[in-house]
Protein backbone atom coordinates (compact mmCIF):
# COMPACT_ATOMS: atom_id res chain seq x y z
CA UNK A 1 0.00 0.00 0.00
CA UNK A 2 1.49 3.26 -1.33
CA UNK A 3 0.90 6.92 0.96
CA UNK A 4 -1.64 8.63 -1.55
CA UNK A 5 -4.67 7.57 0.46
CA UNK A 6 -3.04 9.17 3.56
CA UNK A 7 -2.06 12.02 2.32
CA UNK A 8 -3.39 15.91 4.00
CA UNK A 9 -3.34 19.21 3.24
CA UNK A 10 -5.07 21.38 5.62
CA UNK A 11 -1.91 22.52 7.46
CA UNK A 12 -0.24 24.63 5.36
CA UNK A 13 3.09 24.74 4.75
CA UNK A 14 5.73 27.94 5.87
CA UNK A 15 8.67 29.13 4.13
CA UNK A 16 12.50 30.35 5.79
CA UNK A 17 10.83 34.32 5.77
CA UNK A 18 7.81 33.36 8.33
CA UNK A 19 8.68 34.86 11.73
CA UNK A 20 8.99 32.88 14.93
CA UNK A 21 5.48 34.45 16.13
CA UNK A 22 3.59 33.27 12.72
CA UNK A 23 4.53 30.25 13.00
CA UNK A 24 4.02 29.46 16.50
CA UNK A 25 0.16 31.15 15.66
CA UNK A 26 -0.13 28.36 12.63
CA UNK A 27 1.45 25.74 15.17
CA UNK A 28 -1.15 26.83 17.40
CA UNK A 29 -4.07 26.78 15.49
CA UNK A 30 -3.60 23.93 13.65
CA UNK A 31 -2.63 21.95 17.01
CA UNK A 32 0.37 20.66 15.87
CA UNK A 33 4.18 20.96 17.24
CA UNK A 34 6.04 20.53 13.52
CA UNK A 35 5.28 22.12 10.75
CA UNK A 36 7.02 21.88 6.67
CA UNK A 37 9.13 24.65 5.49
CA UNK A 38 9.56 25.33 2.15
CA UNK A 39 10.98 27.73 0.18
CA UNK A 40 9.13 27.71 -3.30
CA UNK A 41 9.27 23.96 -4.19
CA UNK A 42 12.79 23.67 -2.29
CA UNK A 43 11.91 21.74 1.17
CA UNK A 44 13.99 22.72 3.82
CA UNK A 45 12.98 20.22 6.30
CA UNK A 46 10.76 19.69 9.14
CA UNK A 47 10.76 22.04 11.99
CA UNK A 48 10.09 21.47 15.61
CA UNK A 49 8.09 23.96 18.20
CA UNK A 50 11.01 23.63 20.88
CA UNK A 51 12.94 24.91 18.26
CA UNK A 52 11.44 28.10 17.70
CA UNK A 53 10.42 29.25 21.09
CA UNK A 54 14.17 29.12 21.71
CA UNK A 55 14.51 31.66 19.65
CA UNK A 56 16.08 35.14 20.68
CA UNK A 57 13.72 36.94 19.04
CA UNK A 58 10.57 35.59 17.81
CA UNK A 59 9.71 39.08 14.97
CA UNK A 60 12.45 37.59 13.60
CA UNK A 61 12.44 34.90 10.19
CA UNK A 62 13.03 31.39 11.15
CA UNK A 63 16.11 31.21 8.75
CA UNK A 64 18.19 30.94 10.81
CA UNK A 65 16.99 27.50 13.12
CA UNK A 66 16.30 25.77 9.92
CA UNK A 67 19.62 24.27 10.91
CA UNK A 68 17.72 22.41 13.58
CA UNK A 69 14.93 21.24 10.96
CA UNK A 70 14.77 17.43 10.19
CA UNK A 71 15.21 16.35 6.45
CA UNK A 72 12.90 13.88 6.22
CA UNK A 73 10.71 13.04 3.52
CA UNK A 74 8.87 10.26 1.66
CA UNK A 75 7.76 9.76 -2.15
CA UNK A 76 4.50 8.74 -3.03
CA UNK A 77 5.17 5.35 -3.85
CA UNK A 78 6.67 4.32 -0.65
CA UNK A 79 5.25 1.92 1.22
CA UNK A 80 3.12 2.37 4.70
CA UNK A 81 6.20 0.15 6.73
CA UNK A 82 8.76 2.64 4.95
CA UNK A 83 6.66 5.68 6.21
CA UNK A 84 6.27 3.93 9.91
CA UNK A 85 9.81 3.18 10.00
CA UNK A 86 10.75 6.91 9.12
CA UNK A 87 8.17 7.99 12.00
CA UNK A 88 10.03 5.92 14.46
CA UNK A 89 13.29 6.98 14.09
CA UNK A 90 12.80 11.22 13.36
CA UNK A 91 10.18 11.40 16.42
CA UNK A 92 7.96 13.70 14.14
CA UNK A 93 4.00 13.90 13.82
CA UNK A 94 4.49 14.52 10.63
CA UNK A 95 6.71 14.03 7.43
CA UNK A 96 5.84 15.68 3.54
CA UNK A 97 5.29 13.31 0.81
CA UNK A 98 6.60 14.17 -2.64
CA UNK A 99 5.97 12.88 -6.35
CA UNK A 100 9.03 14.11 -8.34
CA UNK A 101 9.72 16.92 -6.74
CA UNK A 102 6.63 18.34 -6.03
CA UNK A 103 4.90 18.61 -2.42
CA UNK A 104 2.11 16.52 -2.75
CA UNK A 105 1.15 16.88 1.19
CA UNK A 106 2.34 15.25 4.48
CA UNK A 107 1.17 12.27 6.56
CA UNK A 108 0.28 11.65 10.35
CA UNK A 109 1.90 9.20 12.31
CA UNK A 110 -1.70 8.79 14.14
CA UNK A 111 -3.07 8.19 10.23
CA UNK A 112 -0.25 5.30 9.40
CA UNK A 113 -1.14 3.91 12.80
CA UNK A 114 -4.55 3.87 12.02
CA UNK A 115 -4.27 2.15 8.92
CA UNK A 116 -2.12 -0.88 10.05
CA UNK A 117 -4.39 -0.92 12.68
CA UNK A 118 -7.10 -1.71 10.25
CA UNK A 119 -7.47 -5.36 10.36
CA UNK A 120 -8.23 -5.33 14.37
CA UNK A 121 -11.29 -3.60 13.84
CA UNK A 122 -12.92 -6.15 12.27
CA UNK A 123 -15.31 -7.83 14.85
CA UNK A 124 -14.13 -10.93 14.29
CA UNK A 125 -10.63 -11.83 14.64
CA UNK A 126 -9.14 -14.00 16.91
CA UNK A 127 -5.32 -13.79 17.52
CA UNK A 128 -2.70 -16.43 18.30
CA UNK A 129 1.41 -16.51 18.86
CA UNK A 130 3.39 -18.99 17.59
CA UNK A 131 6.98 -19.67 18.84
CA UNK A 132 9.58 -21.01 16.50
CA UNK A 133 13.20 -20.90 15.04
CA UNK A 134 13.91 -18.69 12.27
CA UNK A 135 14.78 -21.67 10.24
CA UNK A 136 11.75 -23.48 11.07
CA UNK A 137 9.84 -20.23 10.28
CA UNK A 138 6.93 -20.64 7.14
CA UNK A 139 4.18 -18.38 6.91
CA UNK A 140 2.90 -20.36 3.88
CA UNK A 141 2.72 -23.57 5.85
CA UNK A 142 1.26 -22.07 8.35
CA UNK A 143 -1.94 -20.11 6.45
CA UNK A 144 -2.03 -23.52 4.74
CA UNK A 145 -2.75 -25.11 7.94
CA UNK A 146 -4.76 -22.26 8.85
CA UNK A 147 -7.02 -22.28 6.18
CA UNK A 148 -7.91 -25.98 6.25
CA UNK A 149 -9.88 -25.12 9.09
CA UNK A 150 -12.15 -22.45 7.70
CA UNK A 151 -9.70 -19.55 8.96
CA UNK A 152 -7.95 -16.63 7.13
CA UNK A 153 -4.66 -14.68 8.06
CA UNK A 154 -5.48 -11.13 7.98
CA UNK A 155 -2.04 -10.05 9.09
CA UNK A 156 1.11 -11.24 11.10
CA UNK A 157 4.23 -9.62 13.11
CA UNK A 158 7.19 -11.47 13.43
CA UNK A 159 9.53 -10.37 16.26
CA UNK A 160 13.31 -12.12 16.56
CA UNK A 161 14.18 -12.84 20.20
CA UNK A 162 17.59 -11.13 20.86
CA UNK A 163 18.47 -13.95 23.49
CA UNK A 164 17.99 -17.16 21.29
CA UNK A 165 17.62 -18.26 17.48
CA UNK A 166 13.73 -18.28 18.17
CA UNK A 167 11.30 -15.89 16.71
CA UNK A 168 7.54 -14.88 18.25
CA UNK A 169 5.16 -14.78 15.32
CA UNK A 170 1.39 -12.77 16.06
CA UNK A 171 -0.64 -14.20 13.66
CA UNK A 172 -3.90 -12.57 13.37
CA UNK A 173 -7.25 -14.62 11.76
CA UNK A 174 -10.60 -14.04 10.75
CA UNK A 175 -12.46 -15.64 13.62
CA UNK A 176 -12.41 -15.87 17.58
CA UNK A 177 -12.98 -19.29 18.05
CA UNK A 178 -9.07 -20.62 17.74
CA UNK A 179 -9.64 -24.19 19.14
CA UNK A 180 -9.69 -26.67 15.87
CA UNK A 181 -6.86 -24.28 14.63
CA UNK A 182 -4.44 -24.10 17.17
CA UNK A 183 -5.23 -27.78 17.71
CA UNK A 184 -4.29 -28.45 14.02
CA UNK A 185 -1.34 -26.66 14.38
CA UNK A 186 0.04 -28.07 17.19
CA UNK A 187 -0.38 -31.47 15.56
CA UNK A 188 2.03 -30.55 13.31
CA UNK A 189 4.75 -29.34 15.69
CA UNK A 190 4.11 -25.67 15.74
CA UNK A 191 4.33 -24.18 19.29
CA UNK A 192 1.24 -21.61 20.35
CA UNK A 193 2.60 -20.38 23.05
CA UNK A 194 -0.45 -17.52 23.45
CA UNK A 195 -3.81 -16.78 22.07
CA UNK A 196 -5.58 -13.03 22.79
CA UNK A 197 -9.42 -12.85 23.66
CA UNK A 198 -10.05 -9.91 21.00
CA UNK A 199 -13.43 -9.07 23.42
CA UNK A 200 -10.84 -6.98 25.49
CA UNK A 201 -10.71 -4.80 22.78
CA UNK A 202 -14.23 -4.18 21.88
CA UNK A 203 -14.95 -1.08 24.19
CA UNK A 204 -11.62 0.82 23.23
CA UNK A 205 -12.42 3.02 19.90
CA UNK A 206 -13.41 5.81 21.99
CA UNK A 207 -9.51 5.77 23.85
CA UNK A 208 -7.68 4.89 20.65
CA UNK A 209 -9.35 8.08 18.69
CA UNK A 210 -8.23 9.70 21.63
CA UNK A 211 -4.50 8.43 21.41
CA UNK A 212 -4.45 9.48 17.73
CA UNK A 213 -5.69 12.84 18.72
CA UNK A 214 -2.47 12.79 21.06
CA UNK A 215 -0.10 11.49 18.16
CA UNK A 216 -1.23 14.47 15.96
CA UNK A 217 0.10 16.78 18.23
Amino acid sequence: MNLKELLKNDIPTINQNTTGNMALLIMEEYKTSHLIVLSEIEFKGILNQDAILEMEDLTKSIKSILNQAKNISLNTNNHICIALKAFSEHKVSMIPVFEENEYFGYITIADVIYKIGEPYQLTEIGILTIECTLEDYSLSEISRLIEENKGKVISSFMQINPNSKNVFVDIIINQKNLTRIIKSLNRFNWNVIETYDTSLIDNLDNRFDSFLRYLNT
